[in-house]
């Protein structure tokens, strides 16, 4: 073999698997809003179906998942009918509380990298926690949930055998917005529209 076809074979090996990682890195999302809870968070593709559930206590539940790359991003979002608490650290308990819930509903058997975290601006925040689980199948999840004082989140990326990189990971956790955030976004909006 010539020097020069194993250098465009080493070439063309290499180049197949650049555009593999780019395409599995290179996802493009859109905001969507989520049925009629007034949330909103941006999606590779847009959900085709919203699942919702009304509770005995009136509470509505919105479900979705959407598949990209062999990956499932998915969003919860648990509309209380009564103010749960009205500060962070209520917020985070009780987060911590539903997140090692869906731990022992979801077969998990390892979880790691728990962090607070929060989401907001203009002096607004919310409260957020952070984790990495695999279940007992080997499946690895990215996990985010947020609350405020009507709303509870958890938001997952799932995947067989690897999660995407951070950068995806933060372009659908932090995307999320609650009611009053979409509010604003659309008021901006409007101003910038009438200039």
């Amino acid at each position: 073999m010539s020097l020069r076809f194993i250098f465009c074979i080493v070439l063309w090996s290499s180049s197949t698997l650049f555009a593999q990682e780019f395409r599995k890195t290179a996802i493009q999302f859109n905001p969507y809003r989520i049925g009629s809870s007034g949330c909103a968070a941006s999606f590779p593709e847009p959900p085709a179906d919203i699942h919702v559930q009304t509770g005995e206590d009136s509470s509505v539940l919105y479900l979705t998942r959407v598949q990209s790359n062999n990956f499932y991003f998915s969003l919860a979002i648990q509309k209380l009918s009564v103010a749960m608490g009205n500060g962070r650290t209520e917020h985070q308990i009780f987060l911590q509380q539903y997140l090692d819930g869906l731990k022992r509903e979801w077969n998990i058997v390892e979880g790691e990298g728990r962090k607070i975290n929060q989401l907001g601006e203009d002096g607004i925040q919310y409260s957020g926690i952070s984790e990495f689980w695999r279940d007992e199948k080997g499946l690895l999840f990215a996990i985010q949930a947020w609350a405020n004082p009507y709303f509870y989140v958890v938001m997952s990326i799932h995947g067989k055998s690897e999660l995407p990189g951070e950068n995806i990971r933060n372009a659908f956790f932090y995307s999320f917005m609650f009611p009053e955030m979409v509010n604003k976004l659309q008021e901006v909006k409007k101003k910038t529209k009438k200039k």
